[in-house]
């Protein structure tokens, strides 16, 4: 789309003498109605002053950019005034922003996604080329300004070609409405980079998404990532290790080279997380069961949060209403209790508990999200839902979630609308399509069988008991244990939170104590027998200690690694103890929480810790009474 086919002189205004934002506005607006750009002035003006409400327009140098979608703009089209006199009360990313040119931009709203996005950009990095803001507001006529906006996209700006040796770093730009921020910021970034000698790469998250996704190889050769963002960055998991500035989107615009150098030499830290864990990255080929796991974990990472804000609310809940020698606070009758402190405890459980049976849909939702990107949402949100109607628990909700993920990826790549509606495919056609996809497969093709296995191994663990079901117990707790966050132990974690999610606790109660048994216990050993330790390992079980508190169990891998034919043996046997303990104390623990935050939740929790640190004494001293001292 080229500026020659978005405005003309007859749409451009020179020395306008007005002060208002309204009125300027309204000048502008009745400029494409005389020009057969819209076919209502009243319509197109409120559409561009809603806009205006949601976030500052204005940029820097005198600039701002008001638009607007409404049903009554015919094309795309630009309309440009440059004020007698700058005014300082239009709304800016830059405060000190003397607002005299003006870009007002009508898109069909028909067109409100590609066309939209596209001419905002196109005219936004246009204020990034050299020079061109100070030629506009020193050109005499009407058709010298044009031909300055024409000429723009005929003088691209040559790249300088870096060396290898030159210092790389990457950048993530995003805005709140992820159109002319994102590709500003993007673009100030490219040009402070040259400037500077460095070579850099710009990932843009706006409103088509994620755009020059930045590759695995990129993010790993890169000296520092910038995050010029207003909302949350997307995938930031991918850039786990890696140093970081934090800024907001506008900041760029203004100072650019600073920002660079600043990130350099004075990063905001460095980005939690754990990288194997890291999304796929664009130029990644992966099967589909892998990309499948991904999504689970994604799914899993965005849940987390949700299980841990609704259990602890009701354990607080729960352990407070104790105080009151209550022990089912969310019985309704407490709602009306005379006692303010008991209603306030019955409040606290109902909120946490609405928290925790948002698990399912969250677990579509969000597997979805990571399959199909945003149109795959609320396909899959709905799908959880449907997951926990139809108790077909958690593994309906991440069937569904695939199920959604995959439709939305499907529709976006095959189904080609014409240019002037490919706007809707995002916004319409793949939500509607993906729910009924999603929820129609939900409701006639997995929902039963799904709901009947349920039951049948509901039914089938209830009916264990005594010897057996401490024997399940002792399996669960071996396979946490064996390989410590690896595939088996994956496989039994997994498994107990699909069976908590249909009111089976049991194998939840194993996994999580079992999680921080090897941790705990491999550092005791480090504790009670130093002399056969090395000075490494003996700084890992401190770590590993702290690492167990909070659910961790990765923290016994450098003594699995060092050691595994007797190690992992222990680990397995100690994790089987616990598990068989969890049993015979009666301990439950309904939440899948294992870090220290979630023991005071379990019933019977002194018996829980108790069953834990057995366990845990057990790996300790095996290994201690194993190990040969390190000088010998």
């Amino acid at each position: 789309m080229k500026f020659e086919n978005l405005l003309n002189e007859n749409l451009i205004v020179l020395d306008l003498d007005l002060q208002k934002k309204e009125d300027i506005i309204e000048k502008l607006v009745e400029k494409l109605y005389e020009n057969g750009g819209i076919t209502s002035k009243e319509s197109f003006f409120k559409a561009v002053m809603k806009r205006e409400s949601v976030s500052p327009t204005g940029l820097e140098e005198g600039l701002a950019i008001p638009h607007g979608k409404d049903e009554s703009v015919i094309k795309p089209m630009i309309a440009v005034a440059r004020l007698k006199n700058s005014i300082k009360t239009w709304e800016s990313v830059d405060e000190d922003n003397e607002v005299n040119m003006i870009f007002l931009i009508a898109i069909p709203k028909k067109e409100e996604g590609d066309s939209h996005i596209e001419v905002l950009s196109k005219l936004t990095t246009s204020f990034m080329k050299e020079g061109f803001i100070s030629k506009l507001q020193e050109a005499k006529t009407k058709k010298e300004m044009l031909d300055i906006i024409y000429s723009v996209e005929d003088n691209e700006e040559k790249k300088i070609e870096l060396s290898e040796d030159s210092k790389f770093i990457i950048a993530v730009t995003s805005c709140a409405t992820g159109i002319a921020h994102t590709y500003l910021a993007a673009e100030a970034l490219e040009k402070a980079a040259r400037e500077l000698g460095i070579r850099i790469q710009v990932e843009k998250q706006g409103a088509k998404g994620i755009e020059n996704r930045l590759t695995k190889e990129q993010i790993e050769k890169a000296e520092v990532v910038i995050f010029a963002t207003d909302v949350s960055v997307k995938e930031i998991e991918r850039f786990a290790g890696k140093k970081y500035l934090q800024t907001r989107v506008a900041v760029p615009l203004k100072a650019g080279k600073e920002t660079i150098e600043k990130a350099l030499k004075t990063p905001t830290g460095i980005v939690e997380g754990n990288v194997e864990n890291s999304s796929t990255s664009s130029d990644e080929k992966v099967g589909v069961l892998e990309e499948i796991k991904r999504a689970f974990l994604t799914g899993i990472s965005y849940m987390i949060p949700l299980i841990v804000a609704g259990a602890l609310i009701m354990g607080i809940a729960r352990i407070g209403a104790s105080a009151f020698g209550i022990v089912n606070i969310g019985d309704p009758i407490y709602n009306d209790s005379t006692n303010i402190i008991v209603r306030l405890f019955h409040v606290m459980d109902s909120i946490g508990g609405k928290g925790l049976g948002l698990m399912l849909p969250f677990i579509g939702g969000y597997v979805a999200y990571a399959l199909g990107d945003r149109v795959a949402i609320a396909p899959g949100f709905i799908g959880g839902v449907l997951a926990k109607e139809l108790s077909t628990g958690f593994i309906g909700a991440l069937i569904a979630g695939i199920i959604a993920g995959y439709t939305g990826r499907f529709i976006i790549q095959k189904i080609k609308l014409p240019k002037s509606i490919s706007g809707i495919t995002s916004i319409f056609v793949a939500p509607v399509l993906g729910v009924l996809v999603t929820g129609l497969s939900m409701v006639y093709i997995i929902g039963e069988p799904l709901a009947s296995m349920n039951k049948f191994l509901e039914v089938w663990l209830m009916g264990l008991s005594g010897s057996n079901k401490m024997l399940l117990a002792a399996v669960i707790g071996g396979m946490v244990g064996f390989d410590l966050g690896g595939p088996v132990n994956k496989v039994a974690v997994t498994t107990s939170m699909a069976l908590l999610s249909s009111g089976i606790t049991i194998p939840n109660t194993v996994a999580m104590i079992t999680i921080v048994v090897p941790p705990i216990g491999l550092g005791l050993a480090t504790l009670l027998g130093k002399a056969k330790y090395n000075q490494g390992l003996r700084e890992s079980g401190k770590s590993s200690i702290l690492m167990g508190c909070v659910g961790i169990s990765e923290g016994a891998i450098p003594f699995a690694i060092e050691s595994p034919l007797k190690v992992i043996p222990i680990n397995v046997i100690g994790c089987a103890i616990t598990g068989a303990l969890t049993v015979f104390f009666n301990v439950d623990n309904p939440v899948p929480i294992a870090g220290i935050h979630g023991w005071l939740l379990a019933k019977n929790w002194p018996l829980y810790i108790v069953a834990m640190l057995v366990g845990a004494l057990f790996i300790a001293v095996a290994n201690v009474m194993l190990r040969k001292n390190e000088n010998d």
